[in-house]
């Protein structure tokens, strides 16, 4: 199985470092972005696409749809990491941003603690678990997927660690390992399990 993992393009929230809603769109930069990688992925052996439905994924999803022709499936296993809602609109290295996280690695392993209305570790990281299982049940065997920088990062990290994944290994990952919009990160899974193939291939932006 090839799984072909592609973000979205970019948003102002993006080019401004801001929390998002799920309905924030492209950029005009980032509805260019998703033309570039629409036409980069006619090149990909692509059977079937599936999207996070949030409007940033749906919008460069359906790009790539125009350009191969081919089904989309939308599913909420796909979403972007839901931060709490008062970070919406906030900097995402404000002091705000920075005292939430230190209040949610103090309780990282509680899966009933929540700061407010966010998803937690322990939900992220089984979301991804699910994500995985539902990816690798798919009958086809060549599948695109058009998710968020978080989440993909998410994703590369269950295949290498599991359930060994700690929210220290995952911020050090997803501060070193930059995941550019429309970055493409190739996966394959074989008899032994995942390997990954190519992390944040760029060379459709130029």
């Amino acid at each position: 199985m090839n799984i072909f993992f592609v973000r979205h393009g970019q948003t102002k929230c993006n080019e401004l470092g801001l929390g998002q809603n799920d309905y924030e769109p492209l950029s005009a930069i980032g509805l260019k972005q998703a033309e570039m990688i629409a036409r980069r992925a006619k090149a990909l052996p692509i059977d079937i696409i599936h999207a996070s439905p949030m409007k940033r994924a749906s919008q460069t999803a359906e790009t790539i749809k125009a350009a191969v022709n081919k089904e989309i499936i939308y599913s909420e296993l796909l979403i972007e990491h839901r931060l709490p809602s008062v970070m919406i609109g906030e900097a995402l290295e404000s002091s705000l941003a920075a005292q939430i996280r230190k209040e949610c690695n103090l309780y990282q392993d509680d899966i009933s603690w929540h700061y407010s209305d966010e998803e937690n570790f322990l939900e992220y990281k089984a979301r991804a678990r699910q994500a995985l299982e539902y990816l690798s049940a798919l009958p086809q065997k060549n599948i695109l997927v058009v998710s968020h920088g978080n989440f993909i990062k998410m994703l590369v990290l269950t295949m290498a660690l599991g359930d060994l994944i700690k929210p220290a290994a995952l911020y050090a990952f997803a501060n070193k390992f930059r995941l550019r919009n429309t970055g493409l990160t190739y996966c394959k899974k074989t008899a032994t399990g995942w390997s990954i193939e190519a992390f944040n291939d760029h060379q459709h932006l130029g």
